[in-house]
């Protein structure tokens, strides 16, 4: 995704990348954002790809939002509002980070799809798949966009259940956040761990 620069409403603010794993979120000191701003409606502090819908069943649906829903809330066009988001995105109230998997001897010919379950007060809620991507000779695996805190659970797997290779590199979000901020934690899941839930 990037920045577009431009600051007209008739045009969009952003164009969303490929892999469906552009986001913008505001940092701790921000993220109330009470006053909103050009890109940041008053209350929303992460914003990303439409992709990610999985996310609006979190909360019962008090947290994440679609960009119609937004446009409602702020009495706006949907359609209007959707084009200064290239076309929609996914707006939350609360803040984002990524989740990486790396993996090994896969290829865009030879690869399978992983899914992520979102999981709360004990109920499987959504889930998502996650689509390979390799960039380059040596870096490839999934990504996904995902909540922190420990009010939720995902749990990871292979697509239909399967387990999770051992060798493959899970990676959550930035030392940065932990470092100058208080550490960002998930509850995660991993097929093939026995069972094994760990919180990073």
């Amino acid at each position: 995704m990037k920045w577009t620069g431009v600051i007209s409403d008739q045009s969009s603010l952003l164009q969303w990348g490929p892999n469906n794993g552009a986001m913008f979120t505001l940092g701790p000191d921000d993220e109330k954002n009470l006053n909103g701003n050009k890109l940041f409606p008053a209350g929303f502090c992460s914003i990303v790809n439409p992709y990610w819908t999985y996310l609006l069943a979190l909360d019962n649906g008090a947290s994440c939002f679609s960009s119609n829903d937004v446009a409602n809330l702020l009495g706006q066009d949907s359609v209007k509002f959707a084009r200064k988001y290239d076309g929609g995105a996914i707006f939350c109230k609360r803040p984002v980070r990524r989740l990486e998997i790396f993996s090994f001897n896969q290829n865009p010919a030879n690869h399978q799809t992983m899914q992520l379950e979102l999981w709360q007060f004990d109920n499987l809620i959504s889930s998502v798949t996650l689509k390979f991507f390799q960039i380059g000779d040596r870096k490839q695996g999934y990504s996904a966009t995902v909540v922190p805190g420990l009010d939720h659970k995902y749990k990871l797997s292979m697509t239909g259940g399967g387990d999770v290779s051992p060798d493959w590199i899970i990676e959550f979000s930035d030392p940065v956040f932990g470092n100058r901020w208080k550490r960002d934690e998930i509850d995660l899941v991993v097929a093939g761990t026995f069972g094994l839930e760990i919180i990073i």
